[in-house]
């Protein structure tokens, strides 16, 4: 299976309405869905160039139709999310966005944000919302910004060390102690940067 770039992946959420997302699954050179988003996405008219997971989702008559480009992971000790990201990692595909990962179930939502996270594969990977995104930084990034551009951080472990430039609240050095430590923050300029030192960092970035 040889993927075109831009990939995308989507997720078996809420199908997107905004258009940053949206102009992301139209540009995408390969579109991979996780189970079930097939049937969303052939519902607006657009075909999969593969699809992953336990097949639990999918409508039959798409199953059958779309075969021959169905990878199925039956693994339940798993979600059909991180099989997918797995499956990129192990042939190569490094970079990628995903649109789709959140809605219908705030727990699958959660689990979906935290696993770009938590999951320890290098991957070049954003989560694209209809309201932001989410990302990871791993070292030191500039990031492209507005004045007032709504930000907030998370990391899985108090370790970790964040220091900021061009943000309202600026954190030298700082580790955070409880989940929520880092939200709520704010851009002042049209660049900002993010230095994670000892971890990665979950970047949460809003849309204009």
């Amino acid at each position: 299976m040889n993927l075109k770039e831009p990939i995308l992946v989507l997720a078996n959420g809420a199908y997107p309405t905004n258009k940053i997302p949206l102009s992301l699954i139209h540009k995408a050179g390969s579109i991979v869905c996780i189970d079930g988003a097939v049937n969303s996405l052939i519902h607006n008219n657009l075909t999969p160039d593969l699809i992953i997971g336990d097949l639990d989702s999918i409508k039959t008559d798409l199953k059958n139709t779309y075969q021959h480009i169905i990878i199925e992971k039956k693994n339940q000790n798993d979600n059909d999310f991180r099989k997918c990201l797995s499956w990129l990692y192990k042939n190569n595909y490094r970079k990628f966005d995903i649109v789709g990962a959140i809605g219908k179930r705030e727990d699958h939502s959660i689990a979906n944000i935290f696993s770009i996270l938590e999951i320890n594969l290098n991957l070049e990977s954003r989560i694209i919302t209809d309201y932001g995104i989410f990302q990871i930084i791993t070292n030191q990034k500039e990031i492209s910004s507005f004045k007032g551009q709504q930000v907030s951080l998370f990391t899985l472990s108090s370790n970790t060390k964040i220091t900021t430039k061009n943000l309202k609240y600026e954190l030298n050095s700082k580790s955070f102690q409880k989940l929520y430590a880092g939200t709520l923050n704010e851009s002042i300029s049209n660049v900002f940067y993010i230095k994670s030192d000892d971890g990665k960092t979950l970047l949460y970035t809003t849309h204009k």
